[in-house]
């Protein structure tokens, strides 16, 4: 008599692997996905854009950079960081004030960095900053 499984008890343990695996893999994504939320939580609806003046949003005036950008998201912006990648050295600027929704603001910063290469807006609110929604200038003109 032959000692092997049966192709139908074979196949119910194959079936109940597979849905093992199955449901294993899907409650790590769903975790995945709620982890990923909780980093966003109050940044959904935050959004800041360049405005340019003369076709400048950011330009560089001998040790001071000026720059304009309004919040065209759906809720206010509570803080503003800014960072500036110069030639010399990497300076970060916190801007704490509110800037309401469809707000432009309109402010300089001082730097000794030399020739500016980028610079970094990352928009914030009570909860934090938001990081993904940072907004990235590369062509920085003198003013």
């Amino acid at each position: 008599m032959k000692k092997g499984l049966s192709p139908l008890m074979s196949t119910i343990l194959l079936l109940l692997f597979a849905g093992t695996l199955g449901g294993a893999v899907m409650t790590w994504g769903s975790t995945m996905k709620a982890e990923e939320q909780e980093t966003t939580a109050g940044c959904e609806n935050v959004l800041l854009k360049e405005i340019e003046i003369d076709g400048k949003s950011v330009c560089l005036a001998s040790d001071e950079m000026n720059f304009v950008v309004q919040n065209i998201g759906k809720r206010d912006i509570s803080k503003l960081t800014i960072t500036l990648i110069g030639e010399k050295d990497i300076n970060k600027y916190n801007y704490d004030e509110i800037i309401p929704v469809g707000d432009i603001l309109r402010n300089s910063v001082q730097t000794d960095i030399g020739a500016i290469k980028k610079v970094i807006f990352v928009p914030g609110v009570k909860e934090g900053l938001c990081a993904e929604k940072s907004l990235e200038v590369e062509q920085i003109a003198s003013c």
